[in-house]
């Protein structure tokens, strides 16, 4: 899903998920794509998606969430993921409301630029495991997972890309 573009009004750059959908990504990648909110993807109404082994680089919204926003009490699972280079004034890589849950585990988010690498509000929750954050602009243990720094191997460090801005 490379370089596509929610209009306006719209959300999700590049898969809006929604109304019970609970549809699975395997070895996917997410590249470039845009929108005012949920720059790669959105998840709402009660959605429950996953993602396994993909890459989101690249990815921004002029609002909430560079690659992903989760809101109205949707779901959101990462397995082995990699976010790299997203950008959002709000969430620089990932955002999520409305009572929206997210898990992330064994997944990577580096060199964000814009707000906090993961925000939520205080209806959401993001739980990660064995994650690393590295150099997001906003901050990378801060916010509404700052406690989960250190707890279940998340780390913060140097992720050791072979060459980031080469895309590798």
């Amino acid at each position: 899903f490379e370089n596509n573009s929610a209009g306006e009004w719209s959300s999700a750059g590049a898969v809006f998920v929604g109304n019970n959908c609970g549809p699975g990504f395997h070895n996917c990648s997410f590249i470039g794509n845009s929108a005012p909110e949920g720059g790669a993807i959105e998840c709402r109404y009660t959605a429950i998606a996953s993602f396994n082994d993909c890459l989101f680089a690249d990815n921004s919204a002029e609002d909430l969430g560079g690659a992903i926003l989760c809101s109205n009490e949707s779901g959101a699972y990462f397995n082995r993921c990699t976010f790299v280079g997203n950008d959002a004034p709000v969430g620089g890589a990932f955002y999520c409301r409305d009572t929206a849950v997210a898990s992330l585990n064994s997944t990577i988010i580096a060199y964000g630029s814009g707000g906090l690498a993961v925000e939520c509000d205080g209806s959401a929750e993001v739980d990660l495991a064995i994650t690393v954050l590295w150099q997001n602009a906003g901050g990378d243990y801060v916010g509404c997972i700052e406690d989960q720094f250190g707890f279940g191997v998340n780390r913060r460090i140097n992720p050791g890309f072979c060459d980031a801005a080469g895309g590798d």
